[in-house]
């Protein structure tokens, strides 16, 4: 692995050079919103002949083409809302592992290979297709090691193998640095640990994007959207800093990918976080005509609902509404029902405070039809609307209340109080401090006969009265813009206030995660205690408690002392970057197979393979049992008829492995190098033992990798046991890079070559034995 990272194979450079500029001037097209001039480059790049063919003698970077292809594939899949493009993208990952697969073995291709079982699980995840993605998501953790190699590689492919490297080994680290010592030790607990420095993540990215290799937009991108909005959605303030660098990631991308819709969104969010939102909601507008013609509808949802949160941010309540409903007719138009409920949700209210009763009853009437609908994958947004929606037929709605429930979704949700302006927080404050204006705007539906006590108590919830889930939620906001508008003194005031109405709050104020959030607050004020009681408020609504949780793991994660991390040093000319990813083997097992193991495998489950309906399961020939029958018009056994019983105890404790996540993966995997005792067989000398072969091998079948065990074909004296060990291993080599092709011809080829022993001796391989 050290030489090819040093020694770059010797070929001719014609075709290495005219590869890459042509990869090059593909990324340029895609984000210079010129897509289908993208997927013709590196559909074009794909079909090309293979250089063993041609005589170059070129590196096969074919695969690297599909790659784009595919990932191309899943954007306008993602976008065009069809499913047969998700079906048509999954196409081209398992086209990109074969093209990839048949170039000889070195960093470049291993690389590879870890980002297109990345693409296949993600791509399997918005399928909802949840194993097969546990299993390919597993498969490409398995190359992160390949990643820190491709640093070190010099050679006329380094324009892609360190960007790739670069690009990833920097997403992997920030993400991995967000999460708290706790949850990271968790890791630990199962054999293995993670760690990750944000600093370092963040120079990763940066050498991509100064590099100017295939990743380079991709990393500016990446950067720029940690500056402008990932840091709120972590809890974090956004500071002069961020801007600065923000601006300066722009002016290097507008001189590369003028008019580019992707960075003009981060364009529009940098004025937003400016507070320019009139800028913000013109590039919002330019984007979107840029886009029109791709007639994409998951543009057009996005972008009405941008703009939309953006008219929030301004307190123009029509309009905003206005650009909610546009957005929610796109999913409706286009028979799609998720988010429906949630943006008809935010609509309403937008029409409440724009006393507009007629559109707000029409807005929570679909919300109403669409909890009728028998539909099990509801996003956490959409429930939410529907138990807010539910309140109404208990409770008269307010357009105080309204109120409350828009700077809610805002603060959780849209992160729209960030970017609203001083002047208009001001307004908002004032509105809380005296809910009188309430009375201005019609009662809401009537759903439910508004007492007059009650319209009373809404409008002292400002003064604390006895409406203690608006006071409290009333106070919670005061004390969330005060501190955006830098009055830390009076934020810590209204939020402690808030925390002692919190506690006369029936079931509604714990639906909405007021106690949580009022914690929250003071945690980023730098009240001490105040992070830790999260863990002891009940949980809230399950898209507040999302958003809730995320926050306070970006703050513990960035306020928690690090224990420093063996790093791995990979240089380029003068420069040394510090990547800080350790996967430590810690854990010993034992090999044997426990009642829970072996209970788990006469479970029924899916089965995966990467060749996805080239061997239907029913067509799998029998693995756990070789009979002597034999077809006189055939030279191969006859199998049982038992045919797929061995493959599903095999595959069944896989899948359910893979929903259990790392865990028992890092349990099972180091507990069979611990019962082998060595990582290659290959290499041994002397005799192994087959049932200890066989109790590792079924731990590496709990989840799906046969990668820490590899085995020579078994002997001429081989036992019954040693060659079932190899039939799985061969099996479960589909699951580590063979193609399942391959796989079931080595397995035809054994089971020839011991019908040819058979008939050979008689009564020796498969009798008695």
């Amino acid at each position: 692995r050290q030489a090819d990272c040093m020694a770059p194979m010797s070929f001719s450079a014609e075709r290495l050079e005219r590869d890459l500029a042509l990869m090059h001037e593909g990324v340029r097209r895609l984000f210079v919103n010129d897509f289908k001039a993208a997927e013709e480059i590196f559909n074009r790049g794909a079909r090309e002949v293979a250089p063993s063919v041609d005589g170059s003698s070129s590196r096969d970077l074919r695969g690297a083409f599909a790659l784009n292809w595919t990932m191309v594939s899943l954007l306008f899949g993602l976008l065009s809302f069809a499913n047969a493009q998700l079906e048509e993208c999954l196409q081209r990952v398992w086209l990109a592992e074969k093209l990839t697969l048949e170039d000889p073995p070195w960093v470049g291709q291993r690389i590879l290979l870890g980002i297109i079982y990345l693409t296949a699980g993600i791509a399997q995840l918005i399928k909802n297709a949840w194993v097969k993605a546990g299993i390919n998501l597993v498969r490409s953790l398995r190359f992160i090691r390949e990643f820190e190699d491709g640093l070190a590689y010099e050679g006329p492919e380094q324009a892609v193998v360190r960007s790739v490297a670069l690009y990833f080994l920097g997403l992997f680290n920030y993400v991995i640095s967000m999460l708290p010592p706790r949850i990271l030790s968790l890791a630990s607990r199962a054999g293995g640990s993670l760690q990750g420095d944000r600093v370092a993540a963040l120079e990763l990215l940066q050498s991509c994007r100064r590099e100017g290799g295939i990743f380079a937009p991709w990393a500016a991108s990446v950067l720029l959207a940690y500056r402008t909005s990932l840091k709120p959605l972590l809890g974090e303030t956004t500071d002069d800093t961020d801007l600065a660098a923000a601006t300066e990631l722009l002016e290097w991308a507008d001189a590369r990918y003028p008019e580019s819709a992707v960075f003009g969104l981060c364009r529009a969010d940098l004025f937003a976080m400016q507070r320019e939102v009139p800028e913000a909601i013109l590039c919002i507008h330019k984007v979107h005509d840029a886009l029109a013609p791709l007639q994409l509808p998951a543009i057009d949802f996005f972008l009405e609902q941008k703009k939309a949160i953006f008219y929030l941010a301004t307190l123009e309540w029509r309009t905003a509404a206005e650009g909610f409903e546009r957005s929610l007719m796109v999913n409706i138009l286009n028979k799609r029902r998720s988010w429906v409920p949630f943006i008809s949700y935010l609509a309403g209210l937008c029409r409440l405070l724009d006393g507009d009763v007629v559109s707000f009853r029409v807005n929570f009437g679909r919300i109403a039809e669409y909890a009728k609908l028998r539909k099990r994958n509801w996003p956490p947004e959409d429930d939410m609307a529907f138990e807010k929606a539910k309140d109404l037929f208990s409770e008269p709605m307010t357009a105080f209340r309204a109120l409350l429930d828009v700077l809610e979704v805002s603060m959780l949700k849209l992160q729209g109080l960030q970017i609203t302006t001083p002047v208009a927080k001001q307004q908002l404050c004032a509105l809380m401090e005296d809910a009188s204006w309430s009375e201005e705007c019609p009662q809401g539906p009537a759903l439910a006969p508004a007492s007059s006590s009650r319209v009373v108590a809404e409008k002292r919830a400002g003064q604390h009265g006895a409406a203690p889930e608006e006071a409290a939620r009333a106070l919670l906001f005061r004390a969330e813009l005060s501190h955006l508008l830098g009055d830390a003194d009076g934020a810590k005031r209204f939020a402690l206030d808030g925390l002692r109405v919190a506690s006369d709050m029936g079931p509604r104020g714990a639906k909405n995660g007021t106690e949580a959030l009022l914690h929250l607050t003071l945690a980023v004020l730098n009240v001490d205690g105040h992070l830790v009681k999260l863990d002891h408020c009940g949980r809230s609504t399950r898209a507040f408690d999302d958003a809730i949780r995320l926050k306070a793991l970006g703050l513990a994660s960035s306020r928690a002392p690090r224990s420093s991390p063996s790093r791995a040093r990979a240089s380029s000319g003068s420069s040394s970057i510090c990547t800080t990813i350790t996967v430590s083997a810690d854990c010993t097992g034992s090999p044997g197979l426990s009642p829970q193991v072996t209970s788990d495998l006469d479970e029924e489950d899916e089965f995966f393979s990467a060749d996805e309906g080239d061997f239907p399961v029913a067509e799998l020939p029998e693995l756990a049992e070789v009979t002597g029958r034999h077809d006189a018009s055939s030279p191969m056994w006859v199998l049982s008829d038992s045919v797929g019983k061995s493959l599903s105890r095999a595959t069944k404790s896989a899948t359910k492995a893979s929903k259990q996540a790392a865990k028992r993966l890092a349990k099972a995997v180091h507990a069979a190098g611990a019962a082998t005792g060595a990582v290659d067989l290959s290499s041994s000398s002397g005799p192994y033992n087959s049932d200890l072969l066989l109790s590792a091998l079924h731990q590496q079948a709990m989840q799906g990798d046969c990668s820490v065990v590899s085995m020579p074909p078994p002997d001429k004296g081989a036992s019954r046991a040693e060659i079932l060990a190899y039939l799985k291993w061969v099996q479960w080599s589909s699951l580590k890079g063979m193609t399942k092709v391959d796989a079931m011809q080595g397995y035809m080829d054994l089971l020839q070559g011991l019908h040819d022993a058979r008939q050979r001796n008689p009564g020796g391989i498969g009798g008695s034995d």
